[in-house]
C-alpha cells in the first residue's frame, strides 16, 4: 500500500514575524497558525497535517519561546493531504507485529471471565498476603522481644536506658 506522492518539497519557514505579533502566552498557537498558513499558500491545499517531530520542535522551549524559523519537508498526496514534518525526522512505519494484531481478532478466554465481586476478592487476598503485611507483624514481634530482653536485663541489675527521661531520672 504505497502512497503515491504528488510532490515533495523542503522549505525554511520563518516564524518570528508572526509570533512576535501575539502576547507571550499565545505565541505557540500563533506559530502553528503561521506555519499552516505558509503551507496552505505554497501547497494550495486546505487539508494539512503537522507531524509529531515538527510539533515537538515548535514546543520544545515552552509555549512562550518559539524557534525563529523551521526547516520543513512537505509532501502532498493525490488526495490533497499535505503532511509537514521536520527535516531529518525518522519516518514512522507500522511494524509487522502490529499489523498482525490488527488483522487477527483477540482470543477470548471464557474461563477467566470473572465478576466484579470475584475480582475484588482476589485483590483483597493479594493485599492481605502481601509481604509488607508480614513486615508489620515482624516489627511487633521484635518490639515484644525487646521488651522481654529489657526485663531480663533489669532483673540482672543492668540498666538499659531507652530515652532521655530515663537518663534524667537516674
Amino acid at each position: 500500500m504505497a502512497e503515491e506522492k504528488q510532490f515533495e518539497r523542503t522549505y525554511n519557514i520563518p516564524l518570528r514575524k508572526e509570533s512576535s505579533k501575539s502576547p507571550d502566552h499565545k505565541k505557540s498557537t500563533k506559530t502553528v497558525i503561521a506555519l499552516k498558513s505558509f503551507i496552505r499558500k505554497h501547497s494550495k491545499s486546505e487539508n494539512i497535517k503537522v507531524g509529531k517531530y515538527l510539533n515537538e520542535k515548535i514546543h520544545e522551549n515552552g509555549r512562550k519561546n518559539m524557534p525563529h524559523h523551521v526547516l520543513v519537508k512537505i509532501t502532498k498526496d493525490k488526495d490533497n493531504l499535505v503532511k509537514a514534518e521536520l527535516v531529518g525526522a525518522p519516518e514512522e512505519k507500522l511494524v509487522e507485529a502490529v499489523k498482525e494484531k490488527l488483522e487477527k481478532p483477540a482470543e477470548i478466554n471464557l474461563d477467566k471471565k470473572l465478576t466484579k465481586q470475584q475480582k475484588e476478592d482476589e485483590i483483597k487476598k493479594e493485599v492481605l498476603e502481601h509481604p509488607d503485611a508480614e513486615k508489620g507483624k515482624e516489627v511487633k514481634d521484635k518490639e515484644e522481644l525487646s521488651g522481654e530482653i529489657d526485663e531480663e536485663l533489669r532483673k540482672k541489675d543492668i540498666v538499659k536506658r531507652r530515652n532521655k527521661k530515663d537518663m534524667i531520672k537516674t
